[in-house]
């Protein structure tokens, strides 16, 4: 046989690669760096107004912290002597960034009054005491005038630098009110402006400043102009944030150093953080790729896109074909053949081989799960598929459900075989349907018999009530499988149901060579014996205590009465089952088949 050829990808892409290494060395194209300079553009745009706006929290943070100090130092003062300004026990006196602090009281007639006004001499040396009083006095009688709209209640924040030797800002905050919400003390606290300097000290060529709401410096890289409490509310940038509603916002414009990005972002407390970027920093890189290839990469990048494209043709095609075959797989189809659509002698044609087999397992293991669903159940089978079959099980705390046909054994004897198969295949399609949707497993068919189980593989907290849902359902069920069967000439059917919860073993039973997986337990038992106690009652359905006690008060209950059983000392006291609450209401489940007339049963007696 003529020996196939094949050319592996590897070659495919070592060819690709080589054209487009000796392409790239031409360099890059002009398309290349106006692409360059947009994605430069778009970054520091989104870079630009992030910086703005994470600095403006971090003041926010930084003011609230501030203003949060003021009032505990306010306070505090306020406790101490009557403002005693000597005392040794203020904190403030221990924080190095406050210079002092004024506090001021609305009185009766016009103007405010000072309550205290404490200077933390601990905060510059001996020798600048002096300075400091001198200045904290100028700043107060400066702070007049701004007095009026923190008893308005707002937080007011200046840079008063230009009043004296040390640079600090002036903080007001609105601090006692009266009985009818009236502002009626206020605290101005002097800060230094280390603190908010730190976040605005220069960083490569990106410029940030902090302003207050009239456009004057507070923070800036240039010390000169925070000491000068600089006015910049002619720039353009400035102007646009004082008169703007807007919190966050950037804009291009002519700056000192040529066109600039300006962002600027509003704190709470109306100061304004402005970022600046000069746009020569934007477009560099882009200049230095743009001058470097202008002339050649127009051709080098066609010459690559030319050989992509044949390349790609012959490993893009049959991909996409095996993408078609594999949704056909996932939407249950397995009679296909993927190596009849791809001829290829390279991996991809290796590929398609896998496919196939990969496909004839799939279809067998398909064939294995349907026949599992229908010997145990979807939920079993699914458990059974995920974990190798071994012998043992696991306790479990289940509720169990039993069901029988009454009369079976004179209408197997007065019916043919073939009558009875079609009987029970009817019968146990409806109530195995029943059951499921309910989300119960069937464990087992008995003859006429229906042995399913709530709570294996996986238990659930409505076990039982699911359970007696669906032993209501297959009452209902019944009376409309009879109607059919009444109109067809047939005998109507009755049937006793039995549950019962508790505690059984749940896995695999048998050998190594011929398993079953089931329940067993007296909790099994139990149950069986209760759906025989349906004959003693003459009623259709029958549930435990233990059942009574897991559903609450989901159902229209009455006692039954109890019973002797075979095999159990005790008696065990049953239930009837009505019909179920909703919503506060009754709702009576009762069919012509509910009742009756009650019979002895061999394995249980009732008892008065």
């Amino acid at each position: 046989m003529r020996q196939k050829l094949y050319f592996p990808i590897v070659f495919k892409l070592i060819i690709l690669i080589t054209a487009m290494l000796i392409t790239v060395t031409l360099g890059v194209s002009y398309k290349s760096a106006e692409q360059f300079e947009k994605i430069s553009t778009d970054r520091e745009e989104s870079t630009n107004l992030d910086v703005a706006d994470s600095i403006s929290a971090e003041v926010d943070n930084l003011v609230q912290s501030y203003t949060d100090k003021i009032n505990f130092y306010s306070i505090e003062s306020m406790k101490e002597n009557n403002f005693n300004e000597d005392s040794t026990n203020l904190s403030l006196f221990n924080d190095p960034e406050f210079y002092g602090l004024i506090i001021k009281h609305s009185g009766q007639d016009k103007g405010h009054a000072n309550l205290a006004t404490i200077i933390n001499k601990k905060s510059v040396r001996d020798d600048q005491v002096g300075q400091l009083e001198e200045m904290i006095s100028r700043i107060s009688q400066d702070l007049i005038s701004k007095d009026i709209l923190t008893f308005e209640g707002k937080i007011q924040i200046y840079n008063m630098s230009y009043l004296g030797k040390f640079p600090v800002v002036a903080i007001g905050i609105p601090f006692i009110k009266n009985t009818v919400g009236q502002i009626t003390s206020i605290a101005w606290g002097f800060v230094k402006v280390d603190r908010l300097q730190r976040s605005f000290t220069s960083k490569l060529d990106r410029k940030n400043y902090l302003l207050d709401k009239n456009g004057r410096v507070i923070a800036h890289p240039d010390e000169l102009l925070v000491l000068k409490s600089d006015d910049l509310s002619e720039m353009s940038i400035v102007q646009d944030a004082i008169s703007s509603n807007i919190r966050v916002k950037q804009k291009y414009y002519d700056g000192a150093g040529g066109k600039t990005l300006g962002a600027f972002a509003k704190t709470a407390t109306d100061l304004i953080v402005v970022s600046e970027l000069p746009m020569s920093i934007v477009y560099a890189p882009s200049l230095i790729v743009k001058k470097s290839s202008y002339y050649i990469l127009g051709l080098a990048i066609s010459i690559s896109f030319f050989l992509i494209f044949l390349f790609s043709q012959s490993l893009t095609l049959p991909i996409e074909k095996l993408l078609l075959l594999t949704k056909e797989i996932s939407e249950g189809n397995f009679d296909i053949e993927a190596r009849k659509t791809i001829k290829g002698h390279d991996e991809v044609g290796l590929l398609a081989e896998a496919f196939d087999q990969m496909t004839v397992g799939l279809k067998e293991r398909d064939k294995v799960r349907n026949l599992f669903n229908k010997f145990h159940g979807t939920t079993v089978a699914e458990e059974l598929l995920k974990t190798e079959a071994s012998l043992g099980g696991t306790r479990k705390n289940v509720t169990i459900f039993f069901s029988d046909i009454r009369g079976f054994t004179d209408m197997s004897e007065k019916s043919s075989s073939e009558e009875i198969v079609t009987m029970l295949n009817e019968y146990f399609e409806i109530m195995v349907h029943i059951i499921n949707r309910n989300g119960g497993v069937v464990d087992k068919f008995i003859g006429d018999a229906i042995m399913a189980v709530w709570g294996v593989p996986n238990e659930n907290v409505n076990d039982a009530s699911n359970a007696v849902n669906a032993s209501l359902e297959m009452r209902i069920a019944l009376e409309d499988l009879n109607e059919k069967r009444i109109s067809r000439g047939q005998v109507p059917i009755k049937i006793g149901m039995g549950l019962h919860s508790g505690e059984v073993i749940s896995g695999q039973i048998g050998s190594n060579e011929r398993m079953e997986f089931t329940i067993i337990g007296d909790t099994v038992n139990v149950a069986s014996r209760i759906e025989g106690s349906t004959k003693s009652f003459g009623v259709d359905l029958l549930i435990s205590n233990e059942v009574v006690e897991k559903i609450g008060h989901q159902f229209i209950i009455t006692n039954a009465g109890k019973v002797k059983v075979q095999g159990k000392k005790d008696h065990l006291e049953l239930f009837k089952v009505l019909g179920v609450i909703e919503n506060g209401a009754e709702r009576y489940i009762e069919t012509l088949y509910s009742t009756y007339e009650a019979e002895e049963d061999k394995k249980s007696k009732a008892v008065s």
